[in-house]
């Protein structure tokens, strides 16, 4: 799977590479919400940098869609995104639009650092 992730100190990070689609993300979700260490509100990292597909806007909705349905991704928690090229950093401004009103916030960023301040709220 093209999806990995890990716990570490309170935080998951995951790490998307390569060609990903709607069905690897809903995959790796099924994954997530089954595994004994993830308590539902966690916050975390989502690395897209090295993803190299790009994802239709019915991918998006879809995927969107299909978090809201997940009673365990509905608890106020915050996920900050990281994307290097300029498409896929917009790919990921419209899902943060289409995600809008969950209480999942989410926020796309460029560097790694930036995130972290953001999720532990520190200033950068």
């Amino acid at each position: 799977m093209p999806i990995t992730y890990r716990f570490e100190g309170g935080f998951i990070f995951t790490s998307i590479e390569g060609e990903t689609g709607y069905a690897d993300v809903k995959a790796y979700m099924d994954q997530l919400v089954r595994d004994p260490s993830f308590t539902p509100g966690m916050s975390g990292v989502v690395d897209c940098r090295r993803v190299t597909s790009r994802f239709s806007i019915t991918d998006l909705r879809r995927t969107a869609a299909d978090v809201k349905s997940r009673p365990q991704m509905q608890v106020p928690s915050r996920a900050a995104v990281l994307a290097s090229s300029n498409l896929v950093y917009g790919l990921l401004r419209m899902y943060e639009v289409f995600s809008d009103g969950d209480p999942v916030e989410i926020r796309v960023f460029r560097r790694p650092e930036d995130a972290m301040a953001w999720l532990t709220g520190t200033k950068r």
